[in-house]
């Protein structure tokens, strides 16, 4: 088990701060009624079901409690909106989570390593702030606490004792009738798009934050514009001792358009700068531009969500080009009991077919969700093609599980296998076989109310051919968090 510095001490006295604040005002609300629900005839004076409390936490609204009637009398009400003053928009929120995921992995690398077992509980704890003065300014701060117990093969992205997780201010102005321009300078999480290709990495303790610009416009119809100019933040174990990454940079523009309800399409394009990148046989710097394209919709009882990338650049005077396919398609049966879904996902991200011979073809996401595949993370994509169908039910509106088989193929038998944890190769394969695994995933999840959820995953990864002749093996893998926020 990793001993604490010296420093993480002060993890205590935020933890106790994060306690107290759930003791004197958090409490949970009642549960709200199920969403199929039929809505009965109330008084005006009765409050609508509280939110969900959101993943990230600035995406939370509370201006709604500025007005008496939509109040309930809970206690996280009086944490999520302290007004500050006669103007009912300037207020503050206080907010916060506390989450332990315990996690086990038989061969954390698949075997390639000796003696690869892991297991861990990992903490994340978390207090914020966030001040509005109207509508046109805004100022958030979030503290947090991160540390992983017991771990064989510790995760960088786990320990960064107490420092500050995000903390940046908003201003915003109207531009013409109905569209608004807001400036975000600072330190912050960025979600885009359906947050595959720039995830949160919600997986670990510390998620993605990059130290930087945003410029956000939005149209009165619901048209956004993301420009933004990063730097990834690089995560210390000290205390306020995280900082931009000089190696790295990331900027470029989204832009999404919504056609209906739950549909639309985006484009997008990513800019990826790094001093020294590591591929089979060659490491240099690398400039790696995205283009990408995304439809996705909810046409009665289907839905769909397709994406595509093609990508440029140079790397250690190579050439890039790659691309990458990502799909997830499905039909609910919402009629019948416990409103199945059949659904499947296609991914497809392009190798290298020749090596060393003046191009790139291996494709590689800016900041990719690592549980693409599985909670697992033990495979990126890169040279990899996925084809998933799974089924899943909603037992209850709180209550919703899914099963799964998952294969794996290499897209280029003459590229390597990468990994989910690093991003770089994980074992070079001598032969020409494509499998690299199947796996069967189990998943299980628990919204108990608007605050507090818990997530059951486990997965058996059987190792394919070209896995088993690159020295790897088959493995298990259990995760499982409690989670409560405020």
């Amino acid at each position: 088990m990793p001993k604490k510095s010296p420093i993480h001490a002060t993890s205590s006295r935020l933890s106790a701060a994060l306690l107290l604040a759930l003791a004197s005002g958090a409490t949970a609300a009642a549960d709200p009624p199920p969403a199929n629900a039929e809505v009965a005839i109330a008084p005006v004076s009765e409050p609508p079901p509280a939110p969900l409390v959101h993943m990230i936490p600035w995406l939370n609204d509370y201006s709604y409690l500025a007005d008496p009637a939509k109040r309930s009398g809970a206690g996280w009400e009086k944490l999520s909106y302290i007004p500050l003053g006669r103007d009912p928009a300037t207020y503050l929120t206080v907010g916060g989570e506390l989450r332990y995921y315990a996690q086990y992995w038989e061969h954390v690398t698949l075997g390639i390593r000796p003696d690869d077992r892991n297991d861990s509980i990992q903490q994340r704890v978390r207090l914020y702030g966030d001040l509005h003065v109207g509508r046109n300014f805004r100022a958030f701060l979030e503290l947090g606490d991160n540390w992983e117990f017991g771990a064989e093969f510790p995760t960088p992205s786990n320990f960064d004792a107490v420092d500050i997780q995000q903390a940046f201010v908003d201003a915003s102005f109207a531009v013409g009738d109905g569209n608004r321009l807001t400036l975000r300078p600072g330190r912050f999480v960025m979600p885009l798009g359906n947050g595959i290709m720039v995830g949160t990495r919600d997986g670990t303790a510390v998620r993605y934050t990059y130290d930087g610009l945003q410029a956000m416009f939005t149209t009165a119809a619901g048209s956004s514009v993301n420009v933004f100019a990063t730097r990834p933040t690089k995560v210390e174990r000290g205390s306020f001792d995280d900082s931009p990454d000089s190696s790295r940079d990331f900027s470029g523009v989204y832009f999404s358009r919504p056609t209906g309800k739950g549909s639309g399409w985006d484009l997008y394009h990513y800019n990826v700068g790094h001093d020294q990148v590591a591929f089979p046989g060659l490491v240099g710097p690398q400039r790696r531009r995205s283009f990408g394209a995304r439809v996705f919709g909810r046409p009665g009882n289907w839905d769909y969500d397709l994406e595509g990338v093609i990508q440029t650049g140079t790397f250690a005077g190579e050439d890039i080009r790659a691309w990458g396919i990502i799909s997830n398609a499905g039909y609910t049966f919402s009629d019948a009991r416990f409103a199945p879904r059949l659904g499947a996902r296609f991914n497809a991200f392009s190798g290298d077919d020749d090596p060393g011979r003046g191009r790139l073809g291996t494709f590689e996401a800016p900041f990719p969700r690592t549980a693409l595949h599985n909670d697992a993370g033990v495979f990126v994509f890169m040279n990899l093609i996925n084809i998933a169908p799974t089924v899943s039910f909603q037992f209850t509106d709180r209550i919703r599980a899914s099963a799964g088989v998952t294969g794996l193929w290499r897209e280029s038998t003459a590229d390597d296998i990468y990994y989910g944890g690093t991003g770089r190769p994980l074992a070079s394969v001598p032969t020409r076989d494509r499998h690299v695994a199947t796996s069967v995933d189990l998943q299980a999840d628990w919204q108990v109310n608007r605050n507090f959820n818990m997530h059951l995953y486990g997965s058996h990864i059987r190792a394919g051919d070209a896995l088993v002749a690159a020295g790897g093996e088959s493995t298990n893998y259990v995760g499982f968090w409690a989670q409560y926020r405020f």
